[in-house]
């Protein structure tokens, strides 16, 4: 049996970073696409230990490492979509833990109370905690003992499956060994012949 250890480490997003968005239009028709480059501030974030564009909930998942312009200032790789249902943002991370993101185009979302978050160029935007962007549809109104209750619920579904799956091996297990034979107590059948030719006392 293997036992594994599942933790979660905890993820910080006090980096305090902000940057303005230059929009470059991609292309002409109703669905509006463009290359996005974002010039961060303050600059020395250079240590990130990466940052890239992702798009996604328009029809795909499309996600691409930032091209570095030059310090402080890097631009998307392909055009990011800004239209319809799709959501587009920069994620960055920094040193170990630091995950924060800044959205370019959100659409509105009126059944959850969400405004649109325009494309525009030039604007200049606080990066995010990068959960807060990816769970934008999540409701904070909810009592807590409903969240609790959900984590415990998966917990004890999980530690049920663990507990099934260990029971099996150890059933298979068991049962290899009864199957197996034990040396020194098969008894090697004589040939037919050998038994006819003992009866007639040859």
């Amino acid at each position: 049996m293997t036992a594994t250890l599942f933790f979660c480490v905890p993820r910080t997003a006090d980096a305090h970073v902000s940057a303005t968005v230059t929009l470059d239009e991609a292309g002409n028709g109703i669905e509006r696409t463009a290359y996005a480059t974002i010039r961060l501030d303050p600059a020395d974030v250079d240590g990130a230990r990466w940052i890239q564009s992702t798009a996604w909930q328009g029809g795909g998942l499309r996600v691409a490492p930032m091209v570095k312009v030059a310090d402080g200032v890097y631009r998307t790789a392909e055009p990011l979509p800004l239209y319809g249902k799709w959501k587009s943002m920069v994620r960055l991370q920094l040193g170990q833990r630091d995950m924060i993101a800044l959205p370019v185009y959100m659409p509105a979302d009126p059944q959850i109370g969400r405004p649109e978050v325009p494309a525009v160029s030039g604007v200049r935007r606080e990066f995010l905690p990068e959960q807060q962007v990816l769970r934008r549809e999540e409701r904070t109104d909810l009592p807590s003992w409903m969240w609790n209750g959900g984590y415990a619920a998966l917990g004890l579904v999980g530690g049920l499956e663990v507990a099934g799956i260990a029971w099996l091996m150890a059933r298979a297990a068991r049962g290899g060994r009864a199957a197996a034979p034990v040396s020194g107590t098969t008894r090697r059948r004589r040939p037919a012949r050998e038994n006819l030719i003992e009866e007639a006392g040859v």
